[in-house]
Parts: C-alpha cells; structure tokens; sequence
C-alpha cells in the first residue's frame, strides 16, 4: 500500500508544495513502495522560513516554564504513538521491530531536555555513533 505524504506542515497548516517533483520512498527490506513524498522547491523553503521567522518573536518571549511545557507535550504526544513511530522507521529503514522499539530510547534523552531544556543531539540508529553533548545531563561513560 502507498501512502501520498505529498503535503508539507507550515505556518500551523497543512499545505500543498509548490514543487510537483516526487519521490517514491521504499522498504528496503521488502523493496515494497510504501509511500510518496514531495521533494521541496526554494519556494517551498522560503515559505517554510517566513513562517519560522514570523513566529519567532513570539516564541522569543516563552518562559522557560512555557518552553518545557511544549517541549513536555511533544514528548507525551511521541510517547501516545511510540507503535507508529516504531512501525513507521521500521517500514522506511527495512529494521527489525525490535531495533525500531529499542531506538526509541531518544524519548528518554528528550525527557531529559523537556524537563530543563537543556542542548540535546541525537544520532540513533543501526552502528552510528551517538553524539551527546556534555551538558545534556546524562551520566555516561566516555569510550
């Protein structure tokens, strides 16, 4: 089954792409088309960048208590589609459910940034390294 993920989330709506170019994304496990998706065009990017900049001032004068509170519910909305997510990158990347679960565990870093909105970067996945900045909070060993 081919999903159309051919729209793009801006400015608070889901709108169609200027750009008409697509590409077909693949299961590389099945070699199955699961979806389409549109490739964006500068138009597409700048209307995308307009909508972030008109935003900013506003955002700009969140508290920190404000910030986490988005930030929380990110994290609760990321935890309420935890199988979504999990079958989602297993469907893109060809992974064994297993690892797509497993690779969630950038909820639990993310936790950690919701609640003090602290500097976090993730690079989860197969045998990539993980980047953890040292502010993050996390008591980790270093190799």
């Amino acid at each position: 089954m081919t999903e159309d993920k051919t729209a793009f989330y801006i400015n608070g709506a889901w709108v169609a792409p200027h750009a008409s170019t697509r590409m077909e994304v693949e299961n590389p496990a099945t070699e199955e088309t699961v979806a389409q998706i549109a490739l964006a065009d500068a138009e597409d990017v700048d209307a995308a960048v307009a909508a972030a900049h008109a935003a900013f001032p506003a955002w700009s004068t969140t508290t920190p208590a404000e910030r986490i509170a988005v930030l929380q519910r990110i994290l609760q909305v990321t935890r309420d589609r935890y199988e979504d997510l999990a079958r989602a990158i297993t469907t893109e990347m060809g992974a064994p459910i297993t690892m797509s679960r497993s690779d969630q565990a950038g909820v639990a870093i993310s936790q950690g940034a919701a609640d003090s909105v602290k500097r976090v970067a993730l690079e989860l996945g197969g045998k990539s390294p993980n980047l953890v900045f040292a502010d993050c909070g996390a008591d980790l060993e270093q190799r």
